[in-house]
């Protein structure tokens, strides 16, 4: 009987670990991310409701010859309130996804700036 028992533990042990797969196509967030491959979409986080949400200075003039498909603005309460996954500790907060995910994140606007015109902005 007692074997029966662990072999039972076993057994459920395996199955459980079979349906317990991850899929890590799925986001939590697919509205933040771009629809093609080769884009990119960004967030911008800044501090609150009341800053103005505007776009970056260093994207300025330059957003029509991007990889850029989608950007947001949100405040840091509002964000992390709605993607509370990414957990964001700090504001002005930029975020450059692709189709897979996140690919660049700082709260250095010089780092944003350099990370856009070295990989998104088209020359």
């Amino acid at each position: 009987m007692n074997n029966k028992f662990i072999l039972l533990i076993i057994v459920l042990c395996l199955v459980s670990g079979c349906k317990n797969e991850v899929n890590t196509s799925q986001f939590s967030y697919p509205q933040l991310l771009p629809a093609e491959d080769g884009k990119y979409s960004y967030v911008v986080i800044y501090p609150n409701e009341h800053t103005e949400h505007r776009i970056p200075e260093f994207m300025r003039g330059y957003e029509q010859n991007s990889n850029l498909t989608l950007g947001t603005m949100m405040s840091l309460e509002n964000f992390n309130l709605e993607y509370s996954e990414l957990a964001i500790g700090e504001a002005p907060y930029y975020v450059f996804l692709d189709t897979n995910g996140i690919v660049f994140e700082t709260s250095d606007e010089r780092e944003a700036g350099e990370f856009y015109l070295e990989n998104i902005h088209l020359n």
